[in-house]
């Protein structure tokens, strides 16, 4: 997928909000435990989510060369902790690069 940012810059690169991939890439929990507490405080998750799942992604950032290999992976399950988008340059200078040479 391209968007409106990539396209500007000529990067591609996929965003994802899909609870499959969030799952399959482990990205994306709420422990048995917490779905009786999360009923408590009236989040209806299944219904979030659109479908009957009771999970919350987290929030992660991932680049993946074009040879498949995971370049930086960032995961975190505190969603109020996310890395300044600059830690971000030295992977995308270096496969810059890379892809230059």
């Amino acid at each position: 997928m391209r968007n409106d940012a990539g396209a500007r810059h000529g990067v591609r690169y996929a965003t994802t909000r899909n609870e499959a991939n969030a799952r399959a890439a482990g990205v994306a929990a709420v422990g048995d435990d917490l779905v009786e507490l999360y009923k408590g405080f009236g989040n209806d998750l299944p219904l979030i989510n659109g479908d009957p799942s009771w999970t919350l992604p987290m929030p992660a950032r991932f680049v993946i060369g074009r040879d498949g290999t995971i370049e930086y992976a960032e995961v975190n399950a505190d969603y109020t902790r996310r890395p300044d988008p600059s830690e971000l340059f030295p992977t995308l200078d270096r496969l810059q690069n890379k892809a230059a040479a």
